[in-house]
């Protein structure tokens, strides 16, 4: 498929939490300022990240990807989906990126109609889950390599949220890869 997608000047971006987007690197650095790389964290807490990403590498595995990638002269970053307060440490995670890859952070979501959930052990509500989002934007808000994504579902029109800069998004395009194509 990447074959595909490279051979028709596609652009493409990979969210991963995974570390086998390395195994494809020669054709990735081929595409070159079209690939863009996201790998997904949410925390540095390896305990906490093992109970939410099951099966998924260790924090500094990923790290280590986004290092690798940017090494190989890729555009790589690191997608904070979801921010979670009391388990995402934002300033620990800005100083473990490299600064030439961008931060994106988006706050935990709740879906239609959910106000709260529980989550490792804990009871979230949309309100305070966007309250402490806020403070965080406000106070790392101005780091360079950082981008704060608007809850999914805009909060009150004087909510502070509202004046958070939208995130330009990339369309998704589906492609069928041909026969032995990797």
């Amino acid at each position: 498929m990447l074959e595909e997608l490279l051979a028709a000047g596609a652009w493409i971006t990979i969210v991963t939490k995974g570390t086998t987007v390395l195994r494809d690197l020669d054709l990735l650095v081929q595409g070159g300022e079209r690939v863009h790389v996201q790998v997904s964290l949410c925390t540095l807490d390896e305990d906490a990240l093992a109970r939410l990403d099951l099966g998924a590498p260790t924090g500094a595995a990923r790290l280590e990807v986004v290092d690798a990638l940017l090494g190989a002269g890729l555009r790589a970053g690191v997608n904070v989906l979801p921010w979670i307060p009391g388990v995402t440490d934002t300033p620990a995670l800005i100083d473990a990126v490299d600064p030439t890859a961008e931060i994106v952070f988006s706050p935990l979501a709740f879906g239609e109609g959910r106000d709260s959930m529980r989550l490792l052990g804990r009871d979230y509500r949309r309100s305070d889950v966007w309250n402490a989002y806020d403070e965080a934007y406000r106070a790392f808000g101005h780091v360079p390599n950082t981008s704060w994504v608007r809850p999914s579902h805009p909060p009150e029109e004087n909510h502070p949220l509202v004046r958070l800069p939208p995130l330009d998004r990339e369309v998704p395009v589906e492609l069928t890869a041909a026969p032995g194509a990797r």
